[in-house]
């Protein structure tokens, strides 16, 4: 009976000293570990995060101050201009006619040239101004007719139209009425607001037919859309 008491009491210290051990070991594991589920360990694990995600950022300015910008210094090239300044313009009523050169010379250049005509330049001597006749046919325009002969006045007639001029010696040429190869004569040049007529005596064969050599007739044009039409 005494020995199973003494059992009984040792197995009864083993299994306390067992208990005791494992209790020991628990509280031991509890010490060693962090506390993960505590508030304080959740508010940590939280911030962590949020600082791992943040976007890396500038240098801090001040509040209420604006950040600097970086500007690149550009530059501009104003390239030249292509249009030329117009010429100078000349009224037509201060052209020196007798001192321009016109289109044709003279048929015959054993004719007498004026001292104040210069030369054309093709080998011919230029013709001598008989009429000038101004026109202002619109608000927008004014014209020169100018009659011109050569030699006598049996001699060859030119009329030439100039609607401008850059010099005294330069008008701008705007249409020939009859030019001097067409053989005929005249000198009776009338110049109305939109109208020009001559009385013309033809002296070319080639033009007139060789029947009607000497015969006399009026040419005459209107003024129509910006030109001179045979009328």
């Amino acid at each position: 009976m005494v020995e199973n008491w003494r059992l009984r009491q040792i197995g009864i210290l083993l299994l306390v000293a067992v208990l005791l051990g494992v209790f020991v070991w628990e509280a031991f594991s509890r010490n060693s570990k962090p506390e993960s589920n505590t508030p304080g360990s959740q508010v940590l694990s939280a911030l962590g995060a949020r600082v791992k995600k943040a976007p890396a950022q500038g240098p801090l300015r001040k509040p209420g101050s604006s950040p600097k910008s970086t500007q690149v210094p550009t530059t501009s090239t104003v390239p030249p201009s292509s249009t030329s300044a117009p010429l100078p313009q000349v009224d037509l009523s201060s052209v020196l006619w007798a001192e321009v050169s016109y289109p044709q010379a003279c048929p015959n250049s054993s004719q007498a040239q004026s001292p104040t005509s210069p030369p054309t330049g093709q080998g011919g001597l230029s013709p001598t101004v008989k009429d000038v006749r101004f026109m202002v046919p619109n608000a927008n325009t004014s014209l020169a007719v100018v009659l011109v002969q050569c030699g006598s006045s049996e001699g060859p007639i030119g009329l030439y139209v100039y609607d401008g001029a850059t010099s005294a010696t330069t008008p701008s040429l705007s249409q020939t009425l009859i030019p001097l190869s067409q053989g005929v004569v005249g000198n009776n040049l009338i110049a109305t607001t939109t109208q020009v007529s001559i009385k013309v005596t033809s002296t070319n064969p080639q033009v007139s037919g060789a029947c009607c050599a000497g015969l006399a007739y009026t040419l005459s044009w209107v003024w129509t859309n910006g030109v001179f039409h045979a009328n």
